[in-house]
């Protein structure tokens, strides 16, 4: 099988998607405050004229594409941790199924390896599903971790 059973991955489970949840929502708190500044400024170059005007719609244009571009990685962000925890889970899955394999691999009897080496062996532990990435914006979990 080549994987090592010796010991689990060290993930915060409960944490990664709760920050994930988080970091999401901050990114859509970025683009509703964007959302209300943009009103505001609009109303504010209505009845603003004179030298200060272009330079302050550069200003307010700079700040809403650098809002943009926070807000979406914040989205990515969370989006990448709730990866991340997919993979974690998956793999402490894959580590759970290769013990208990290895668990009743060792427990056989001589005529269970004899017959089971003839007939096949039907006593091992089926592989466990493969769990999906939560998606946004509330990260739910889609699994759970297999025990045996």
């Amino acid at each position: 099988m080549g994987l090592s059973a010796a010991s689990d991955v060290q993930f915060d489970y409960v944490g990664s998607l709760l920050l994930a949840r988080k970091l999401y929502a901050l990114g859509e708190e970025v683009d509703e405050m964007m959302s209300n500044r943009r009103t505001h400024s609009r109303t504010a170059l209505t009845d603003w004229l004179g030298p200060y005007r272009a330079e302050f719609r550069g200003r307010i244009d700079s700040e809403r594409t650098q809002a943009t571009a926070i807000a979406s990685q914040l989205r990515e962000g969370a989006r990448q941790w709730a990866t991340r925890w997919a993979e974690a889970m998956n793999e402490q899955n894959s580590i759970n199924h290769a013990r208990e394999t290895k668990r009743v691999e060792d427990n056989r009897s001589g005529w269970d390896n004899f017959t089971g080496g003839l007939f096949g062996h039907d006593d091992l532990p089926d592989y466990p599903p493969t769990i999906d990435v939560p998606t946004a914006p509330n990260f739910y979990a889609t699994g759970t971790l297999t025990r045996y």
